[in-house]
């Protein structure tokens, strides 16, 4: 038998051997084209998702941050009027001692009429300080959660990538059979 001059049985016989081989390579190639679909769909949702997350994790960042700016705003708030105030009223008495002068009686304290009380020590401000706090730190562990979620999300998305890459050359591969299968069918037909 040769490929120039094969007897017709020889030509048949190759041509059935070609189509088997094509055949076998189609219905992989369909299948691995559904499974690239499919997966690539996959990668496609895993990134969105990945990038849910992300958005996420920068929105929980901001809330941290503006919450912690409010903290340090009703602690140093707190701070401020109370040193600002007893200053005034310090002097305020000082000036008030020198002026009045009113013997056997004793001048209320002023400092003592204008203290402020901190953040920590109000009831109320400590409760939302308790609170605020509580939250920063509701959110930092979300944050840690949202990295952990995104880390495998990440490899998720690397994990589908090589498996996209794969079908992808197994693909070419049937792809490559199918071609050199017709050229065989082909050229043995015409000896049939």
């Amino acid at each position: 038998m040769g490929w120039n001059n094969p007897s017709q049985e020889e030509a048949q016989e190759c041509y059935d051997q070609a189509k088997a081989r094509y055949n076998d390579a189609a219905e992989n190639y369909c299948q691995t084209k559904a499974a690239y679909e499919q997966t690539y769909y996959e990668t496609q949702a895993a990134r969105g998702k990945c990038s849910d997350l992300q958005n996420d994790k920068v929105n929980f960042e901001k809330r941290i941050t503006d919450i912690k700016m409010l903290i340090k705003f009703t602690v140093d708030r707190s701070r401020l009027v109370s040193t600002a105030t007893l200053g005034a009223a310090r002097s305020a008495e000082e000036s008030m001692e020198k002026c009045v002068v009113c013997t056997g009686v004793k001048s209320p304290s002023l400092s003592s009429a204008f203290r402020v009380q901190d953040a920590e020590n109000e009831p109320n401000s400590n409760e939302a300080l308790r609170l605020m706090r509580k939250e920063v730190a509701r959110l930092e562990q979300a944050v840690q959660d949202v990295n952990s979620q995104i880390n495998a999300m990440e490899q998720s998305v690397a994990d589908l990538t090589k498996r996209m890459n794969s079908l992808f050359s197994q693909q070419c591969g049937y792809k490559s059979v199918m071609n050199s299968s017709a050229y065989d069918m082909n050229h043995y037909n015409k000896f049939t």
